[in-house]
């Protein structure tokens, strides 16, 4: 039960990620690194200043910001009955690896006190699949500003440098809870110095919790040929190559490179992940093989002994991600009413395929759907829900979780299964007056990554 936008009412400053386009031939913090080093100024001082606003700056975030940057990222937002906090307990900065290629995150501190952060925001970059491709993407996100500094020029001072990073036709892209009326007032409404937003469409977060039909339904009309099994090393270009085939489908889809996660598990991007927390299926064909010529055409003349060798075709591909160790959806508050219900509430959905309540400061415990990719059928996906909701099973974990768009053709997957959906709306922002035409992605479905959520 995760959302791309963590902010309630007393953080109407927050707000999660975007993505912005990165076509100019530098990006604004090539631009800012550049301008600091001709001016002789260091890294880790001033980055971004604005002659409106004399007494701000920004600067990039250090290790000794770490506890304030962890009290900004508790903010509770409101969803059915009870307050979330989404976490990156125990590093911050740590936590921010598992979005970028390349991370930056930036705060905002009063010249006289630069020790004292004000307000945080991320512009970090990775590269994409857009519209087919392949190019770096800005996702800015994680906006926050302390209640006391809010009314001082933090956001507006955000959105200054937001405007040199991507100025017109460039945009970015962001996802708010449909739930939280302030942020979707600050965020969509025409405000001065803030982008124009386009909206796109709705998001459908769903914690999964049960199978209504209760066993695995093969997806695909010959099931003998065609099986789920644990990824290994020896899949890693494979899979590889197999992401790269899903971006004429997909957009926005992260460039995966499995043979970085082979030789470098549980860092960068792959925070918390193993080449084996990843299941492949596979449809398997038989091919005759000449010892002496290789594999037999129609043409082929035989002149040595004969073999059958089987070859895998990689069909779908998902990874059950445990992000505990840097990321926690908590339970904050519960409504009163919802709190006094609780143990009741938990013995039924004990018995309904329903997901369990903590106690009031307790984590869910659910594992994030990482990559669910396959071809844009709904068997297919219904396929695989079904297996990852088994194997999640089977190393105790009741719940997975996923996103997916409200026109993406794989959702109507969700109705064989039970669980809670949390309503977002993804939507673009340019400086531009108009719509910018790169967003006319003609055939592609948004993808919504596992890890901004």
């Amino acid at each position: 039960m995760t959302a791309r936008l963590e902010m309630d009412t007393r953080y109407p400053c927050g707000s999660e990620h975007f993505i912005t386009s990165s076509h100019a031939a530098r990006t604004g913090w090539e631009i800012a690194k550049s301008d600091l080093i001709a001016s002789g100024i260091e890294e880790s001082e001033a980055i971004f200043q604005d002659p409106d606003f004399p007494e701000l700056m920004i600067r990039a975030a250090r290790p000794a910001d770490n506890a304030v940057l962890l009290r900004l990222m508790r903010v509770t937002m409101p969803s059915n009955g009870l307050q979330l906090s989404f976490e990156r307990e125990p590093d911050y900065l740590k936590s921010t690896a598992a979005l970028y290629d390349l991370p930056q995150a930036l705060v905002v501190v009063e010249k006289s006190s630069p020790d004292r952060v004000l307000g945080l925001y991320n512009i970090g970059q990775r590269w994409c699949y857009v519209n087919g491709i392949r190019q770096l993407q800005r996702y800015v996100g994680d906006l926050r500003v302390v209640p006391e500094a809010q009314g001082k020029g933090v956001v507006r001072l955000y959105m200054r440098q937001l405007r040199q990073l991507m100025p017109a036709p460039h945009y970015c892209q962001a996802v708010i809870l449909a739930d939280n009326a302030p942020a979707r007032a600050m965020l969509t409404q025409k405000r001065a110095d803030f982008p124009n937003y386009f909206e796109e469409c709705a998001v459908i977060t769903k914690l999964i919790t049960g199978d209504r039909m209760r066993r695995v339904q093969p997806a695909v009309a010959d099931p003998a040929q065609t099986r789920w099994r644990t990824a290994t090393a020896a899949d890693a270009a494979a899979l590889t190559a197999f992401v790269q085939k899903m971006a004429t489908y997909y957009t926005n889809l992260p460039a995966y490179d499995f043979e970085t996660l082979r030789d470098h598990p549980n860092s960068g991007y792959w925070l918390g992940l193993r080449l084996s927390d990843f299941r492949v299926q596979v449809r398997v064909r038989t091919h005759i093989r000449d010892l002496l010529d290789g594999f037999i055409t129609p043409v082929a003349t035989l002149k040595g002994e004969l073999e059958t060798v089987d070859c895998e075709e990689i069909v779908a591909l998902y990874g059950l991600w445990n992000q505990k160790s840097f990321k926690q959806t908590r339970m904050r508050r519960y409504h009163l009413l919802l709190k006094l219900a609780r143990p009741a509430y938990n013995w039924w959905a004990k018995r309904a395929q329903r997901i369990e309540l903590p106690e009031e400061g307790g984590v869910l415990d659910y594992r994030m759907v990482h990559s669910p990719l396959c071809l844009p059928e709904v068997a297919v996906m219904e396929d695989l829900l079904s297996d990852a909701l088994q194997q999640a099973r089977a190393q105790g974990i009741r719940a997975i979780c996923l996103s997916l768009g409200k026109t993406d053709p794989r959702r109507p997957a969700y109705e064989r299964f039970i669980g809670e959906e949390t309503i977002g709306v993804s939507g673009y922002y340019s400086f531009g007056e108009h719509r910018p035409e790169a967003l006319d992605a003609k055939g592609y479905i948004p993808y919504f990554e596992a890890g901004k959520l």
